[in-house]
């Protein structure tokens, strides 16, 4: 399998939180910290997608395999803790932000609008931006 075909393959696993392909993907060598790129342009490892999509499990599988909590798209700034926010998930930012998650890290999430941080992606009144803003 190509590198970016096995990284788009763990990316989608991740996303999906098929964690018997993740484990495989890894096996046959796909890189934990490899991107595929989303709609936006953005740089996303599967830790990323595994966020976005609130697949815990996954997330907790890829952190143990030597994921990046702080991995940062170098075009865009975006994080996994953007990416958790940005789909309000709680679970997922609570558990970027143990494993070192930067709350303050900015991105050009909009591509050249506004810096904004993993709370700005959040509503207020929901768990992520309470997780958020501690």
């Amino acid at each position: 399998m190509t590198t970016g075909i096995a990284n788009a393959s763990l990316c989608a696993a991740a996303f999906l939180g098929d964690l018997d392909a993740i484990r495989a993907h890894l096996d046959d060598g796909a890189d934990i910290n490899g991107t595929t790129t989303n709609h936006a342009g953005e740089a996303l490892t599967p830790l990323m997608w595994a966020s976005a999509g609130g697949r815990i499990e996954a997330m907790y599988i890829l952190l143990a395999q030597g994921a990046s909590p702080t991995y940062t798209d170098p075009q865009t700034g975006v994080t996994a803790l953007h990416c958790a926010a940005m789909a309000n998930q709680p679970e997922a930012v609570a558990v970027l932000m143990v494993h070192g998650a930067d709350r303050h890290a900015t991105a050009d999430h909009n591509q050249g609008t506004e810096l904004v941080k993993p709370i700005d992606l959040t509503r207020p009144g929901t768990a992520a931006h309470a997780l958020l803003s501690r």
